[in-house]
């Protein structure tokens, strides 16, 4: 037998549905079948399993693609936006660019796009090249595009202080809203801390650098700097593993064999359980990167493991890694300085035990995915009843 609501069971119904109708949320990413970058930064956190109904709007391909094609995809991508824009009730438009050139040109278009039909946005610098910031500050063109764009949209996310100091000099108002939020790493399953740090012999050490293999990430400094540390203690068995694929690969391994040095591992792209092992069996994490970047991911996954950070204060790192307090931090290139950095954790079991312990507490209650995506969820919420 069927039952007449009431007026009022009917009217708190349609309102429900018509808040869920508008909690929709259009996130701008790359091709999602990558596993690493912004890509990956979104896989991890699988937003479109929570509270809000998301939509991803792909931005380009995976697979290279040549000029004329690539030319005739963007123009599709801008007016396949523009329909979605016009004919969705999204509440919110989150675009992922970084600060460098190609990503500023392509993701302008989708910023002002979303401002000529008045959508509330979300940006999140993932990337942040100093020598494009200071083209932005000196040409005209770039300067125009940035003020009539990226900071018209008044909601950032950042994933350090030093960006959101550097959008409020190029410009961005005071009245503009800031989240800092960090990139996202999976807790390891399997990991005793305590259990490992019993069985930790500082007669035999592993140093994990793990990364895309381009020159601004810092191998050949790691290199160098293992080989100096190995004449400091002799009487330590020392590896270095190097894990990751990139166009310096080559060179890096012809470098290491023309200086024939000993106990290199090359592991190339390593993923979920080899790359997991690779963690659990390495001591230290160095990562002696100028690379152009927001906060790499690799810094959040070695304190999940316990690994004491060697590395620099390249842009957003100084935010989670505290000098001598989760590791070690210097704004030199000069290998010696982290073959000193290094000499004095592996010559001090105590220092290398509470430094793990730092890490691995700060990791799991900052930047596990789940952390991570509570924080991002409640910037949306935010936004949107504002």
């Amino acid at each position: 037998m069927s039952t007449i609501s009431s007026p009022t069971t009917i009217t708190s119904t349609l309102r429900a549905l018509d808040m869920e109708k508008e909690r929709v949320i259009l996130i701008l990413t790359p091709d999602l079948n990558n596993i690493c970058g912004v890509a990956g930064y979104f896989n991890t956190l699988s937003l479109h399993h929570g509270p809000f109904k998301v939509e991803y709007f792909e931005i380009n391909k995976a697979h290279k693609e040549g000029k004329v094609a690539k030319l005739f995809r963007m123009a599709f991508n801008y007016l396949q936006f523009t329909i979605k824009i016009l004919t969705n009730s999204y509440e919110l438009v989150h675009i992922n660019p970084s600060f460098n050139k190609r990503s500023f040109l392509r993701d302008t278009v989708f910023c002002g796009i979303c401002l000529l039909f008045r959508k509330k946005i979300v940006v999140l610098f993932h990337g942040w090249e100093d020598d494009f910031e200071k083209r932005v500050r000196t040409n005209k063109v770039y300067r125009f595009l940035f003020r009539h764009t990226f900071m018209k949209a008044a909601n950032y996310v950042v994933l350090s202080s030093i960006f959101k100091d550097k959008l409020a000099s190029l410009g961005v108002v005071p009245s503009s809203r800031f989240w800092i939020n960090t990139t996202a790493a999976t807790p390891p399953q399997t990991l005793s801390l305590s259990k490992k740090l019993d069985v930790y012999q500082p007669d035999e050490i592993h140093l994990l650098f793990i990364a895309r293999i381009v020159k601004g990430k810092g191998m050949y400094i790691a290199v160098d700097a293992f080989e100096q540390v190995k004449k400091k203690v002799p009487d330590c068995n020392l590896h270095l593993h190097i894990a990751g694929e990139g166009n310096e690969l080559a060179s890096v391994k012809d470098y290491v064999r023309g200086l024939d040095y000993q106990n290199i591992h090359f592991h190339g792209y390593v993923l979920s359980q080899e790359k997991d092992r690779l963690f659990m069996s390495s001591d230290i994490m160095l990562f002696p990167t100028f690379y152009p970047e927001g906060l790499p991911t690799s810094i959040m996954e070695g304190m999940m493991y316990g690994l004491p950070i060697v590395s620099r204060s390249n842009a957003g790192i100084p935010d989670v890694v505290e000098h001598e307090i989760n590791g070690f931090l210097s704004e030199s290139k000069d290998p010696s300085v982290f073959a000193a950095f290094l000499h004095k954790i592996i010559t001090s079991p105590e220092l290398y035990k509470r430094i793990a312990q730092a890490n691995h507490l700060k990791a799991i209650n900052n930047f596990s995915s789940q952390h991570v995506k509570q924080r991002i969820l409640s910037v949306y919420q935010e936004v949107i009843d504002n």
